[in-house]
């Protein structure tokens, strides 16, 4: 395991862990509940950027079969003035990664989220028999809590179109923070 993963994982199985107990969680924490339902929705808002950074960090225009062993992860922070911000513009990313699919197993052993991995392979498998890429995972995490989203492709020749004509390669992070903002 390289030390990269190593670092990563501590941080990453200590908020998937608080992610599995998200309800128990926000039980106890006045506002968690409105915390968890603004950072979906914010998501759910930005499902465009989103998968425009997942074409680019994985590079799928180029090489369609990274699809299969790769995760985008993009952690979100709260702006400093996210209570007078709408949920579309509460959250900022500031960090991301690629993790392959064996440490992403890895990770998610001991906490229920395989099968979630085996669902989202389903899925994925679904896309391509009517004409897409497939289906990129994205591992988000915001106020200790990952969530894992499901982001579905174009056609392959669509997706390499969309990296050829805009390809925000090693620099997909910060061209991230610029769409979600512009979006």
């Amino acid at each position: 395991m390289s030390s990269r993963w190593k670092g990563q994982s501590r941080v990453l199985k200590e908020a998937c862990k608080l992610s599995s107990n998200a309800k128990a969680a926000t039980a106890n924490i006045p506002g968690a509940a409105q915390a968890v339902a603004d950072f979906k929705k914010w998501h759910s808002l930005h499902l465009n950027p989103l998968r425009h950074a997942a074409i680019c960090a994985l590079d799928l225009g180029h090489n369609p079969a990274a699809l299969d062993d790769n995760i985008l992860f993009v952690e979100v922070k709260l702006k400093a003035n996210h209570k007078e911000l709408p949920p579309k513009r509460k959250y900022e990313p500031v960090a991301g990664f690629i993790l392959t699919m064996s440490e992403t197993r890895e990770m998610l052993e001991n906490l229920g989220g395989n099968a979630i991995l085996d669902t989202f392979k389903t899925a994925n498998e679904h896309m391509r028999t009517k004409g897409g890429l497939g289906v990129a995972v994205l591992m988000l995490k915001a106020h200790d809590i990952v969530d894992l989203v499901k982001i579905i492709l174009p056609s392959p020749s669509a997706t390499k179109h969309v990296q050829e004509n805009d390809n925000w390669g090693g620099n997909w992070l910060e061209k991230l923070r610029i769409a979600v903002e512009m979006d």
